[in-house]
């Protein structure tokens, strides 16, 4: 029925560790075993992601990137598809960013560039397992469209934060978060669900032949979008209400159950192609 399989990284595929469970590879093996198509959609730059799509065999596969900013094919290399912020748009960021002191991280062919190699730097080179390259002031440094800029602070500050870019830049800019401290501001119109939208045509496949799984809040748009939604039991209240069908985080092979129950049908529950029919919520 679901002819599609669009999942988030962080803490849907891999856990706090950066490791995909065993259970989750095997099932994605399953998935494409069965003729399912699987690809990754992720708030990562594209060379962080990548490593993990060739653990799951997913060379043949587009790899969606920044929010969907960006989608590369995961053995070439080659750009399918990139949608930079606008510069000017991108150098009032960097200078609110100054002004509120606030740490900040742009991405510029495909490469991580900081003001300094300061501690958040340094936790999201860890996280991202990528090189980070100081640059000092980012609104002067700034030449050319970045893929994306991220804001790294508590969620008070990233929430006022926001408010005052929507405020400066009205309409300019697509800004969500990926986890409660990263706030991601990417051009108009960028989104994941943006991307896979843009990639189904290539298919010849409608949404309600697609089943996406997140955690967060920039995979709302994708989840609402597709026939079934999956949110992980990480995921906050919000996204887990709009989700179609809730199961258990990373550490009780939530998105393994989840694809074994409502892709390949392993213990006989079946789920509709609109996403409406679905089994009972799983909480663990």
């Amino acid at each position: 029925m679901y002819q599609l399989v669009v999942l988030d990284l962080d803490m849907t595929i891999i856990d706090r560790n950066l490791a995909i469970p065993p259970r989750t590879r095997q099932v994605v093996a399953d998935l494409r075993t069965a003729g399912v198509k699987v690809m990754i959609a992720t708030g990562r730059m594209f060379c962080s992601a990548r490593p993990f799509a060739l653990q799951l065999g997913l060379h043949d596969m587009p790899l969606i990137a920044y929010n969907g900013a960006l989608v590369k094919d995961v053995a070439s290399g080659a750009t399918l598809y990139h949608r930079p912020l606008d510069l000017s748009v991108a150098k009032a960021v960097a200078r609110l960013a100054e002004e509120w002191g606030v740490h900040w991280q742009a991405y510029l062919d495909d490469r991580l560039y900081v003001r300094a190699l300061n501690e958040k730097a340094r936790r999201y080179m860890q996280i991202a397992a990528v090189p980070a390259h100081p640059v000092g002031n980012l609104h002067y440094w700034l030449s050319a469209p970045p893929t994306k800029v991220l804001i790294f602070e508590d969620p008070p500050v990233l929430a006022a934060f926001s408010d005052e870019v929507r405020k400066q830049c009205p309409g300019q800019v697509h800004i969500t978060t990926s986890a409660p401290y990263f706030l991601e501001i990417t051009g108009p119109g960028v989104s994941k669900r943006a991307a896979v939208q843009a990639l189904l045509t290539g298919y010849g496949l409608e949404p309600q032949q697609v089943l996406a799984a997140g955690d967060s809040f920039n995979d709302l748009e994708l989840l609402e979008y597709v026939g079934c939604g999956v949110a992980m039991g990480s995921a906050p209240q919000e996204v887990q209400a709009r989700a179609d069908y809730v199961t258990g985080n990373v550490a009780a092979d939530g998105l393994a159950i989840a694809l074994e129950r409502l892709v390949l049908g392993r213990d006989g529950i079946g789920a509709s192609a609109n996403g409406k029919n679905l089994p009972a919520e799983i909480k663990i």
